[in-house]
């Protein structure tokens, strides 16, 4: 095998390494919306450790921020996230802020498309009041590690294979024949 099959192997190995996703850590669900009847606008950021696949109400105090204003009340005590849709004919998932002091609560829903929470990327709500949803994930550190030594040895590799090629070069090779 030559020296130029082995570094498009080498080559070859590296990206497809680097290429296939690996785990992630945590999902990050970041949401900004703007109510359609009465100014305001609601704002959170959760951190969830997968994809949220079940309904499940997340308390104000775990999420990593939650701002309200307008027509609802702050504090905001509680963000559902509905998959199952219950609040739609269509049954269109939806998240739910529910705010306010013990006995006075207020509640706001936005909806979105089937499977909008359970895979990474921006999903826009569909109708009614208006709002953006970012998913991302984190990657695991190991992914990082690999991701970094798989750009490290490409980085580094060439000039080992320089260094030898070129010790190998007879001197007097780069004289033209005009020279001699």
């Amino acid at each position: 095998m030559g020296r130029g099959d082995a570094r498009s192997k080498l080559i070859f190995f590296a990206f497809s390494v680097a290429l296939v996703p690996g785990a992630c850590a945590d999902v990050v669900y970041n949401f900004s919306g703007t109510e359609a009847l009465f100014p305001g606008t609601e704002s959170f950021q959760y951190t969830a450790p997968n994809f949220i696949t079940a309904d499940i109400s997340i308390p104000g105090s775990s999420l990593d921020f939650c701002t309200v204003s307008g027509t609802l009340v702050p504090p905001c005590d509680v963000v559902n996230f509905f998959i199952s849709g219950p609040d739609s004919p269509q049954h269109f998932p939806q998240i739910a802020f529910e705010t306010g002091p013990t006995g006075l609560a207020s509640i706001l829903d936005y909806y979105f498309p089937s499977g909008s929470f359970g895979e990474a990327g921006t999903i826009q709500s569909p109708s009614g009041n208006t709002a953006t949803l970012t998913i991302t994930t984190v990657p695991e550190p190991s992914s990082l590690v690999l991701l970094l030594a798989t750009i490290l040895a490409l980085t580094i590799q060439p000039f080992r294979w320089r260094s030898g090629f070129l010790s190998r070069v007879p001197a007097n090779t780069s004289k033209t024949q005009n020279e001699e």
